[in-house]
């Protein structure tokens, strides 16, 4: 199969509608040594002449006529094309498929956000898909996504979106009833309630302890995960933004708190691209923003009763 020489059909094409090589360059905006030089390639790979040229005039054979025929309409499929292309590209409207953390952070912070994203921006389509596994950006075809924690080495670019302090927790009916911890490594004499994230990490001071926790309830939903706290299930390891309203009216207990002191990153992700759709630029500043006020928000107000 030839390959497609779609400088030359376009040359011949503003040959033929503007009927010299002086116009048509003018309109193409390169200069008639360019044009014939595409002419004189198309001509050769399909080893057709399409050309009369004379002194006076230029005139399409019989054969560049007919050639000329089939490919205007596709030449001004191409130029729609074109055109829809850099408008989806610049406008506020189309698809956006974004994957995040699902439970408390997803439900409670993320989807007030992308409710009010939406309003604000009627023509965009947003497919919100809350899950635990890391997916894959890229073959996932998403354009961003939300993540907890550390991040692995990427080629994706990173923006942090807030910060977190993992807290261990009981409720008071647990410490009555069990006691509690005094170092991390007293937790395998406990009932632990446990997530997705496979080892508890604890830090005081120069001193760090990792632990691997046997659960006694698992599931990777943190709004399971702080009502089996609640209940008295067992003693779970929780972002600090999930379980503020419980620490500040006592109806969970931080323990350890000496240990849990180093805070960790939730960040947006998205595929590195130089020219990114606007509607994901636009509503990853949003999310950025919206974050930012929250966090600068009086507490009374930011959770109020």
């Amino acid at each position: 199969m030839k390959t497609m020489n779609l400088k030359g059909i376009q040359a011949l094409v503003a040959i033929a509608q503007y009927g010299n090589f002086t116009a048509a360059a003018a309109a193409l905006g390169c200069s008639k040594a360019f044009l014939s030089k595409q002419i004189q390639l198309l001509e050769t790979q399909n080893r057709a002449q399409l050309l009369i040229r004379t002194t006076r005039n230029v005139q399409l054979t019989q054969i560049g006529e007919s050639f000329v025929a089939q490919c205007k309409p596709a030449l001004l499929a191409i130029a729609n094309a074109q055109e829809q292309l850099q408008d989806e590209q610049q406008s506020l409207s189309g698809k956006i498929r974004l994957a995040c953390v699902g439970g408390i952070f997803g439900e409670q912070f993320i989807a007030p956000l992308v409710n009010q994203f939406l309003q604000l921006h009627p023509q965009v389509k947003l497919e919100l898909d809350f899950s635990s596994s890391v997916v894959d950006l890229v073959e996932g075809h998403y354009d961003m996504a939300i993540r907890f924690g550390e991040l692995s080495d990427s080629s994706l670019i990173a923006r942090e979106l807030i910060d977190y302090r993992p807290v261990l927790l009981a409720s008071p009916d647990f410490i009555e009833k069990y006691g509690s911890p005094k170092q991390p490594h007293d937790l395998n004499d406990f009932r632990l309630i446990t997530g997705s994230v496979r080892q508890w990490a604890f830090s005081k001071g120069g001193e760090h302890y990792q632990h691997t926790p046997q659960a006694s309830l698992k599931c990777g939903n943190g709004q399971v995960m702080l009502q089996g706290c609640l209940q008295g299930l067992g003693i779970a390891h929780l972002p600090s933004i999930y379980v503020e309203e419980q620490l500040a009216s006592k109806a969970l207990i931080e323990l350890l708190p000496q240990w849990s002191t180093v805070y960790r990153p939730v960040h947006i992700l998205y595929p590195p691209s130089r020219y990114r759709l606007k509607r994901v630029q636009v509503l990853v500043e949003f999310l950025l923003t919206q974050m930012e006020q929250q966090k600068s928000k009086p507490q009374d107000q930011a959770n109020p009763s």
